[in-house]
């Protein structure tokens, strides 16, 4: 009898709210289940990890130098070492980014791709549901 947020998307809770006239509540047990909904959600063959731009850096910069299996998908242009390894550059809009997110995805997962580090998006509403599916597609 009351609205719930199953999974955010591009159309935000304060959004859908305004729209609603009404706060929406949070999925529960009784949710109904979809594969979008799963914990893990288009997983690559390769493994994802998130991290902030900083941890991406510092990754970069230990590994020295970086394998051929690597791959990035980041906000900003290529972090240092970009030559060594495949790079995609993330859209600035949320909407840009969850329309290509799982296109970028599937073309960073190659069979010489062993690893694909994603630089977390920004915080804020617009961005959640981008980064609620690179959270499933890292959770396998």
């Amino acid at each position: 009898t009351h609205p719930v947020l199953l999974r955010p998307g591009v159309l935000t809770r304060e959004r859908i709210e305004a729209v609603l006239g009404t706060a929406l509540l949070d999925a529960d047990a009784q949710a109904p289940r979809a594969p979008g909904t799963l914990e893990s959600h288009y997983a690559p063959r390769a493994t994802l990890r998130l991290m902030e731009r900083p941890m991406l850096e510092q990754a970069l910069s230990l590994l020295g130098p970086v394998p051929a299996g690597l791959a990035v998908y980041s906000r900003g242009p290529a972090p240092r070492f970009g030559a060594r390894f495949m790079h995609r550059r993330m859209p600035d809009s949320p909407e840009a980014a969850a329309h290509e997110l799982f296109a970028v995805l599937r073309e960073l997962d190659t069979p010489s791709v062993n690893l694909i580090w994603v630089e977390a998006p920004p915080a804020g509403s617009a961005w959640d549901g981008v980064r609620d599916r690179l959270r499933r597609a890292a959770a396998a």
